[in-house]
């Protein structure tokens, strides 16, 4: 089974630290995809960036030379990360029709419709 991508974007989120803070960065080439009932973030998408992720039994920290940058909490089977998304400069591209395999290496600009 798949699920089309319509659009190809990124977001800006705010992410908690182990501090108690939030740090902003922007996840670019974010997939739209409408269908799907919750957001993914692929560990090799953070390792093509030299970001490393360590797993505990509980919960997750991403680290970018062994700062952490981001931190994560296990629910269930699941690792979610402790983020919002920011309201500021969210931008998408969304094609003419589905987008059942987009390469993250095309240029946005090819993407505008």
């Amino acid at each position: 089974m798949s699920i089309p991508a319509v659009g190809i974007g990124h977001i800006r989120v705010d992410l908690k630290l182990d501090s108690g803070c939030t740090s902003t960065t922007v996840i670019r080439d974010v997939y739209y995809v409408p269908d799907l009932d919750g957001n993914l973030l692929s560990v090799s998408y953070l390792a093509e960036f030299n970001l490393e992720v360590t797993f505990g039994c509980d919960s997750c920290r991403i680290l970018d030379r062994s700062q952490v940058v981001g931190k994560g909490y296990k629910r269930n089977s699941l690792y979610l990360l402790a983020a919002t998304p920011s309201p500021e400069d969210q931008t998408a591209y969304v094609v003419n029709g589905p987008l059942t395999s987009p390469d993250p290496k095309l240029p946005l600009s090819a993407l505008a419709s």
